[in-house]
């Protein structure tokens, strides 16, 4: 399986970062975009992400999220509208950022719960 993490934007990612990742899909290249959607306005992520699941046809799409600036409550958020328009995954970014002292002890077990716990 073929992965590419790209900017949302489709024409902006083509002109601007040399990621064409709309002709990778129709050429048959990768199997899964994962616009990074970086934003922290969940209004912009919503229509970033549902522009991507769009125009990514019947290939998979995994929601990037900038989890290095959202609280908890916004990184769930921000699973559940990927969910919404029909993502099969999604990529908190980063790491780090989930497991960093400065935001308490017990901060990724609380993205966990509000994000995953079904």
């Amino acid at each position: 399986m073929v992965s590419v993490a790209v900017t949302p934007n489709a024409v902006d990612a083509a002109s601007r970062h040399l990621q064409d990742w709309r002709g990778w899909i129709d050429r048959g290249l990768v199997d899964v975009v994962c616009p990074m959607a970086y934003t922290a306005d969940a209004a912009a992520f919503a229509s970033e992400i549902a522009a991507v699941r769009q125009a990514a046809g019947r290939h998979s799409v995994w929601a990037g999220i900038g989890a290095y600036r959202l609280s908890a409550d916004e990184i769930a958020e921000n699973v559940r509208s990927a969910r919404r328009v029909g993502v099969r995954g999604v990529a908190l970014f980063s790491y780090d950022s989930l497991v960093d002292a400065a935001r308490g002890p017990g901060f990724l077990l609380q993205v966990a719960r509000a994000a995953f716990n079904q």
